[in-house]
């Protein structure tokens, strides 16, 4: 089918106005004033998102990262169960088993998302489920279409950035196990084989298979990587939507991988790295085997994970550290910061780069000790955090201090920081340094009034924050929440 003759079939199926309606309908207030329908916090964020202008509305609900997770936390599951069914209701049932599975689903995106889950923090899963049923009811709730309908479509009606969405709805869609699923199945099979008239392969393909529970989907993924052979773009596709898959459909994938020895690809090294954040060069996949099989180690064995974070290789470390938040980012924030007192520079430096890469709101606390750590190569990953107005959720004259202090020691000019653990340091040229510390330094120091130094100071002398209009709020990192 031609793309002209698809754009009319979604034009047909639309009915503009049609979410509006159901929320604002006399069903609907009834069902508030009973105890049902769209509990309110819910329903003001969908009518916030429809008022904007259509372009807009992605950008909109993933500016509001952290302030969903803060007013949709006291949903019980009974809530998302009727908020799915009056928002999509010929999908409902698939938007219910797709909210459940989001449960597995890492808490970060973007480009230079980790992989880790926070199965501790009610107000991050609320984030997740939250921004993802808002994306999906912009997506496809004025549409007059079933589950099966839309993954015909589901490229067409993706965008440019509603693909993975679209892959966990999918998923949700295989794990009902029924004839919906089934169907589902064949319908995605057919897209990836060309065979289907209106199916194109895209993201949400893998995205549905690696992110069910079922083992067959999984396969099957694992059966289109082995058929790429020298189809880099195929392979990339595929393991581009890895780290966001399942857990167990993660831990199949490495061990693919090295059974095949695929890590000779350049995809897969690319792929890696966005994995782990070593910040490599593409170089030879030679190196990444023994890391692969080691991370896949500490994965599948909780003894040999928490050996590995009293070793004195620094990379050893950094793996056990990232293979603990793989699963559960709280229970490797405490050995993370217990490591920030190592003697070993390279060990800071890794533990540093982990609570970094956490966007947990509990990391950033110890991070702002981290500036005045006596290497400046720690201090400046430490540094990296503090780029986002976060001074509301840390001690704010101790930032201030803390940087101050690092802006004297780092070198006017002619000094180059060296690679520390394997990794790059970011603007490691000295005068670069020194302009990224000024810059953060000049940005919160007009909230403070001027006073001697800290150290030098009785404590009821201290800077205090001065009030700010642009505090964030509570503890929101810009990813996730703690549990507490």
């Amino acid at each position: 089918m031609d793309n002209d003759r698809i754009r009319e079939e979604l034009a047909a199926r639309r009915r503009p106005g049609a979410v509006l309606q159901r929320i604002g309908g006399l069903k609907q207030v009834a069902s508030i004033l009973t105890g049902g329908g769209i509990p309110g916090p819910l329903c003001a964020l969908v009518e916030e998102a429809f008022a904007a202008p259509e372009h807009s509305r992605g950008y909109l609900v993933a500016q509001k990262r952290g302030d969903v997770g803060d007013k949709l936390a006291g949903l019980r599951d009974a809530d998302w169960k009727r908020a799915g069914s009056t928002l999509l209701p010929q999908l409902a049932h698939s938007v219910a088993s797709a909210s459940k599975a989001l449960a597995m689903r890492p808490y970060q995106d973007g480009l230079t998302r980790k992989p880790f889950r926070c199965p501790r923090s009610p107000a991050t899963l609320a984030d997740v489920r939250g921004r993802w049923l808002l994306r999906m009811t912009i997506l496809l709730g004025d549409y007059d279409a079933d589950i099966r309908w839309v993954a015909e479509h589901a490229a067409h009606l993706a965008g440019w950035w509603g693909s993975t969405d679209i892959g966990w709805l999918l998923a949700g869609a295989l794990n009902l196990g029924d004839d919906t699923a089934r169907d589902g199945h064949d319908i995605l099979v057919a897209t990836v084989l060309g065979e289907h008239p209106t199916g194109q392969m895209g993201r949400h393909v893998t995205q549905a298979f690696m992110s069910c529970e079922s083992a067959s989907g999984w396969e099957y993924v694992e059966k289109l990587l082995l058929s790429a052979q020298r189809q880099e773009g195929l392979r990339q596709v595929v393991l581009e939507r890895v780290d966001e898959a399942h857990p167990m459909a993660f831990r199949r994938m490495l061990r693919l991988i090295l059974e095949e020895n695929l890590s000779r690809f350049s995809s897969v090294v690319r792929a890696a790295d966005t994995w782990f954040g070593f910040q490599w060069d593409g170089s030879s996949g030679v190196a990444l085997e023994p890391l692969l099989r080691r991370v896949l180690l500490f994965l599948e064995d909780p003894a040999a994970r928490a050996a590995a974070l009293q070793e004195s290789d620094a990379e050893t470390v950094y793996l056990a550290l990232w293979s603990t938040a793989f699963d559960d980012v709280d229970a490797a924030i405490e050995p993370a910061s217990a490591l920030l007192a190592a003697p070993s520079v390279e060990i800071r430096f890794v533990a540093t780069h982990f609570l970094v890469q956490s966007l947990w709101s509990s990391a950033l606390r110890r991070l702002v000790h981290v500036i005045a750590d006596p290497d400046l190569r720690v201090a400046a990953r430490a540094l990296d955090i503090f780029g986002a107005d976060l001074e509301g959720s840390v001690d704010g004259a101790r930032l201030f201090h803390n940087l101050e202090e690092l802006i004297a020691r780092v070198p006017k000019r002619g000094a180059t920081l060296d690679r520390c653990a394997g990794m790059a340091v970011v603007e490691a040229e000295a005068p670069a340094y020194r302009g990224r510390v000024g810059a953060r330094r000049q940005r919160i120091g007009g909230r403070f009034r001027a006073t001697p130094p800290l150290h030098t100071r009785p404590r009821s002398a201290r800077a205090r924050l001065l009030p700010s209009t642009h505090r964030r709020s509570g503890t929101e990192v810009g990813q996730g929440h703690d549990h507490a």
